[in-house]
């Protein structure tokens, strides 16, 4: 096992995807903070040139901008970066080069276990999906607080906030290890985790009109649970407990259910 984690981590750091991906989230961090400002600076120049305007417009316009801040990004940054679909793209290259080049029959054929083989490749995927997460706040925070301040009324339920985030996104990579073993061409695994990671939102969508029309009730929606429903609820500090757990049990039941699978897979299917 201590030699397969070497071997993953030492493979990670060669990994050119992997850098590519760390300096495009980096890229879409800045661009992004830096888009909204010049938005809200346009704006601005806009209402102060134009006839009649109302004072109520441009208190409302200067609150906005004081909440673009390095908070707000640090909050914002996951789900605005597209880090999902970049984790799909790395994932399916990172784990599917395995099969296509035949080292996975390399590593079984040296008498290793495919538990031990999927074991470190968890390991070391969750560990690179941390790494990107991370650096995709830090960027969106320091873009922020560069552009508009640390911003205000911090507390300890940030740290849940990131923390939540964090599980969500390692559930989004659970799954996506999940269709590498299936699909096991890189192709294949980038087109399924993409379509997975925009699509799935549109499909459970029709489902709860489904369900409402039939059962007469929106009470319950499946589209609540999703993570990439969480992930947006998450977002904001203003979500309440009962939202934070609601991720908190869909980033737990999605990533158990994704590693669980991925192993009987492995276990079940030629290499």
């Amino acid at each position: 096992m201590k030699n397969l984690l070497k071997f993953e981590f030492r493979k990670l750091l060669h990994s050119k995807s992997f850098y590519i991906c760390a300096i495009i989230l980096a890229l879409i961090g800045i661009i992004s903070v830096a888009s909204m400002r010049l938005l809200m600076s346009i704006t601005e120049f806009a209402l102060q040139n134009a006839e009649g305007v109302i004072l109520e417009d441009m208190i409302i316009l200067d609150e906005l901008k004081q909440q673009l801040n390095g908070k707000f990004f640090l909050l914002n940054s996951v789900y605005s970066s597209d880090l999902v679909l970049i984790l799909a793209i790395f994932i399916g290259i990172f784990l599917c080069g395995d099969f296509s080049e035949g080292t996975i029959k390399n590593i079984l054929s040296r008498g290793e276990s495919r538990t031990k083989y999927l074991t470190a490749k968890l390991i070391v995927c969750g560990i690179a999906t941390i790494i990107l997460t991370v650096i995709t706040m830090l960027v969106g925070f320091v873009s922020g607080t560069i552009a508009g301040g640390v911003g205000a009324y911090w507390s300890a339920k940030i740290i849940i906030y990131i923390l939540l985030q964090m599980l969500i996104v390692l559930a989004f990579g659970a799954l996506f290890v999940l269709i590498a073993i299936l699909i096991r061409k890189v192709a294949g695994s980038i087109a399924l985790g993409v379509f997975m990671s925009t699509i799935v939102n549109i499909f459970l969508l029709l489902i709860d009109r489904l369900i409402e029309a039939i059962f007469k009730s929106s009470d319950f929606t499946t589209l609540t649970y999703w993570l990439d429903t969480c992930l947006v609820n998450i977002s904001a500090s203003g979500a309440t407990n009962a939202t934070l757990f609601t991720a908190l049990g869909s980033g737990i039941g999605f990533l158990v259910l994704g590693v669980g699978l991925a192993y009987l897979v492995l276990r079940k299917k030629d290499v």
